[in-house]
């Protein structure tokens, strides 16, 4: 199961990448939502990681 959902995490990931790559306007979404991602992380601190990634 962990080995799928870990499968499944990567072509999601190759998915949205390829999308970026499209177009620098989508380049520029895929950046905005990459550094949300990472200042919500950070705001969540390392012991609530697990859950953060998960949302």
């Amino acid at each position: 199961m962990v080995v799928k959902q870990t499968c499944l995490k990567y072509i999601i990931e190759l998915k949205h990448s390829l999308w970026a790559l499209q177009s620098l306007k989508n380049l520029k979404k895929y950046h905005e939502i990459f550094v949300e991602r990472i200042e919500y992380l950070r705001k969540a601190g390392p012991k609530a990681h697990v859950d953060v990634v998960k949302k």
